[in-house]
């Protein structure tokens, strides 16, 4: 799973987020997996269910419309 951050305070949202996750040692929380910071600034997660919701909300048009077109292509199969 991936987490990018665009807009104005993006780079601060991702190095918040970055410092709190990187921190994170209990069982039950996100584990890190990588980051990015060169083409995008994004957080990497392995193994760890998001809420759909939570992944939409954030997602550019050009993304949506790729998961509205996936969808819609494994319902006609």
């Amino acid at each position: 799973m991936v987490i990018t951050y665009e807009g104005d305070e993006a780079h601060e949202k991702w190095k918040s987020a970055l410092e709190s996750f990187a921190n994170a040692r209990e069982a039950n929380s996100w584990q890190l997996y990588a980051f990015t910071r060169s083409i995008s600034l994004s957080l990497i997660f392995d193994q760890e269910f998001i809420p759909f919701n939570c992944v939409w909300m954030r997602a550019s048009d050009v993304v949506q419309n790729h998961i509205h077109w996936q969808f819609s292509a494994d319902a006609k199969h």
